[in-house]
């Protein structure tokens, strides 16, 4: 069999293999199995939908990437999403405490309140919704408003989950008074309440943007919670990780990022 032969019965004789499961056992360097199946030639196709609008198509993958208010998106979606993620700018004293520049609107709570008012109307009961947000004892009052919005929309907590930040030397992460921050939360909450087999605690180095979440727990989550073109919804993109780990596991993915600089000089031009 041709290397090429090869490469594509292993694809089509496992659902779950990437490209560098197929380099571990064929020894075939990454870069040469995608110079053989063409992928970077053939398979990417990169479109300009609109003004605000863009597409990246990969086999039978699509992402989506728009440039507006996420406000005005989401309750014109028609698709019905598997996936939410809520990593939204809360409005909080860990965000404008000392005047600190805010590179970005905040939401209040009762702006959440709508947001998730109308992300009903492009989800399913079991859609899971990964709510994302800091524990820091400083402004958890704060924090719990925009919770509580979650359960007066009769969204159920299934699964808590957290991630632990570390330094790069390995320690535990520590705020400006050098005390040790406490994990943030990744919770998962769904319309139905369905229990669902999943609980993590990740204890993983901080990522190079304050809001990224890391890869490794973005793959978890993904990877456990959907399956192969499932459409997935981060309404408040911020950075690229979430669009890349969906490409990755073959996923669908709708990402809205309302700053128009971070939209196109550290999302579209340095990564696509």
């Amino acid at each position: 069999m041709t290397q090429l032969e090869i490469i594509k019965s292993l694809f089509q004789n496992s659902n779950e293999l990437s490209i560098k499961d197929i380099s571990s056992i064929t020894w075939i360097k990454e870069p040469n199995i995608r110079r053989i199946l063409g992928q970077w030639t053939i398979s990417w196709i990169f479109k300009r939908i609109d003004k605000w609008v863009y597409s990246l198509q990969c086999w039978d993958t699509t992402i989506w990437f728009i440039n507006w208010d996420s406000f005005d998106v989401v309750k014109n979606l028609k698709t019905k999403f598997d996936l939410v993620f809520l990593d939204i700018p809360y409005k909080t004293i860990a965000v404008t405490w000392g005047n600190r520049w805010v590179k970005y609107d905040l939401i209040s709570p009762d702006q959440f309140n709508i947001l998730l008012n109308d992300l009903k109307s492009c989800i399913k009961e079991d859609t899971y919704i990964v709510h994302c947000f800091s524990n820091a004892p400083s402004w958890m009052k704060q924090m719990l408003q925009y919770n509580n919005k979650l359960d007066s929309n009769w969204f159920k907590l299934i699964s808590e989950n957290t991630w632990t930040k570390l330094f790069s030397n390995g320690n535990i992460a520590t705020n400006m008074r050098g005390n040790q921050m406490p994990p943030e939360w990744i919770n998962i909450y769904s319309l139905s309440g369905k229990a669902i087999d999943f609980k993590k605690n990740w204890v993983l180095p901080k990522t190079s943007i304050a809001s990224q979440k890391p890869f490794e727990a973005l793959k978890d989550i993904i990877e456990s919670l959907t399956s192969k073109w499932s459409w997935i919804l981060d309404p408040f993109a911020w950075s690229w990780i979430t669009w890349f780990v969906s490409l990755l596991l073959w996923r669908n993915c709708i990402m809205i990022e309302k700053s128009n600089d971070r939209f196109y000089n550290e999302i579209l031009i340095p990564n696509i």
